[in-house]
């Protein structure tokens, strides 16, 4: 990853990034390090520089939670780093002189002192193309020092390989790849650029109503596709293995339907609508086409995203009917934060090169309201019973447990802290008569508990842990050895729960940072502060 949170400062959170640290630190952070967290999934990651790998940081290891984030990555040191690179080899380029088109592979940044060794070393760097026949040897001393390099390529291919000739265990052959995919038989997406323009990754997205450049056959015919509008068709100046012409055209999907997602599919992208530029932040209100309709005279904020790539951490002061801020909303992006008087007069933004107007309106139209939420009305049944508020009930032979709700809602049943069975989407559940002591019901209207039944075991009630002191809990919860299992996530649910009991919630906290837990520790965590339900 390029940056991460810096937690040096306590209370204090703020964007590092790598490449900055590198000029304050010169060596690797230690794994034990809880200096920095990940943006993503909050885990806890190093910092890694050395002469042969470039600043980022890393996942530490030993962590469940982390090695479910989109940025994790298997291995450590220089593999770790380069793997996606190298997976995805050396990007494509497209570049636009007079009317034509050429390709470009974006070789990437070298040392000057590892050029200069290989220079030195009589190395020879040779692109092949699938059938292993030679098409250029790569010049080492047009290479630009520390920076991508735009190699034309004058044949189009799916995929290159390069032969490292002289010394085939070479830096070059560890900072580089052996073998680059190209361009595939249906073609290829590439972003617009004034100079270059980077072809659209592997299973990348692509949004409507943007501007695109279109690799492909001349023969195929993109004309008669109604979610495509063509701006510009030019020639691509190279040569196919099969002497095929190819083209490029400036082209936008128009809309997403079954054709255009398969057409995009084919040239191994995914299409999805494109965001709006404009994101409303306060107040909640009712967005209605272009206008948004307010009940009350207010400052209302939004976030109008851009093309930069930077991304800051923006604090926004909350202000209602007042002058004093009621609240202070963090927000992560790489917009610009603009706040406006509600009038009825029409603001003007920038979208696309085009002119985009939305109205703030003030509006006490009652049709506009939000319909205020009514939980559903269960019934619960119990044998011969109904019952009310009881959370707790005494089990009772041959008895058969059932709801009935005016909303469908979904029904557990929960045995030793686990999911026994679930009834989904239900008006009235069936009738369920393997109950057992310990046992527990939840009815759940999306993630809302409605109600909750517990059935206590006789004879042995649980004295809660509050009895005891913080630090007698802590102890024993040390004590308790495996098996170990992982983390489960309803032990967030019971940190709320703790703020008398600090070391305890340490404890839970410490587990979710492994990754596991001894199944007798979160047994008698269940127990003693849940009442054995979860």
């Amino acid at each position: 990853m390029e940056y991460a949170y810096d937690n040096e400062s306590p209370g204090k959170q703020f964007i590092i990034y790598a490449k900055d640290l590198k000029k304050i630190k010169k060596e690797s952070s230690k794994q034990t390090s809880k200096q920095y967290t990940c943006p993503f999934c909050g885990e806890y990651v190093g910092y890694v520089y050395s002469d042969k790998i470039n600043p980022h940081f890393k996942h530490i290891r030993d962590s469940l939670i982390a090695k479910t984030c989109e940025k994790y990555v298997e291995g450590s040191g220089y593999n770790s780093y380069n793997y996606n690179r190298k997976l995805a080899g050396f990007p494509i380029y497209l570049r636009k002189f007079g009317q034509n088109f050429r390709l470009y592979m974006g070789l990437f940044p070298v040392p000057e002192d590892v050029i200069k060794r290989e220079i030195n070393s009589s190395q020879k760097i040779v692109l092949k193309n699938p059938n292993n026949a030679f098409l250029v040897q790569i010049s080492l001393e047009d290479l630009i020092i520390d920076e991508f390099t735009y190699y034309s390529l004058n044949w189009l291919y799916e995929y290159y390989s390069l032969n490292y000739a002289n010394i085939p265990n070479s830096l070059f052959s560890h900072k580089w790849v052996s073998e680059t995919p190209g361009i595939n038989h249906e073609g290829a997406i590439f972003f617009c650029s004034d100079t270059f323009s980077r072809k659209v990754a592997l299973n990348g997205k692509i949004t409507t109503d943007t501007d695109y450049y279109l690799v492909i056959p001349t023969k195929k015919d993109i004309i008669s596709k109604e979610f495509l509008k063509i701006e510009s068709s030019n020639e691509l100046a190279v040569k196919a293995m099969d002497y095929e012409k190819w083209s490029v055209h400036k082209i936008k999907f128009t809309k997403i339907t079954n054709e255009s997602s398969e057409f995009a599919r084919d040239l191994h992208v995914t299409l999805v609508e494109n965001p709006s530029r404009l994101t409303p932040i306060w107040p909640p209100h009712i967005q209605q086409g272009n206008k948004h309709f307010h009940k009350n005279k207010c400052k209302a904020i939004y976030l109008l995203k851009s093309n930069n790539q930077i991304i800051d951490r923006k604090f926004v002061k909350i202000i209602e009917n007042s002058e004093y801020p009621i609240d202070n909303v963090e927000l992560i992006s790489n917009g610009a934060i603009f706040t406006i008087e509600v009038t009825k007069d029409q603001i003007i933004i920038p979208q696309n090169d085009e002119n985009v107007q939305f109205s703030p309106v003030i509006s006490f139209n009652s049709s506009l309201e939000p319909t205020k939420y009514i939980p559903p009305i269960i019934q619960t049944q119990y044998g011969n019973k109904s019952i009310g508020d009881d959370k707790e009930v005494i089990l009772c032979k041959n008895s058969k447990f059932s709801i009935k709700s005016n909303f469908k809602c979904n029904l557990c049943h929960i045995r030793d802290n686990h999911l026994r069975s679930l009834f989904r989407g239900m008006l009235s559940s069936p009738k369920i008569t393997d109950i057992e002591e310990g046992d527990s019901f939840l009815t759940l209207h999306g993630l809302d508990i409605i109600q909750e039944i517990y059935f206590p075991i006789k004879n042995k009630r649980y004295n809660n842990s509050l009895n005891l002191e913080d630090k007698q809990i802590y102890q024993i919860l040390l004590n308790k050895k495996g098996p170990y299992i992982p983390t489960p996530i309803v032990l967030k649910y019971i940190l709320p729960k703790l703020k008398e009991y600090p070391k305890v919630k340490s404890y839970i906290q410490d587990s979710f940072r492994k990754g596991n837990i001894p199944k007798s520790a979160y047994d008698n965590i269940i127990m003693n502060f849940s009442g054995g339900t979860i």
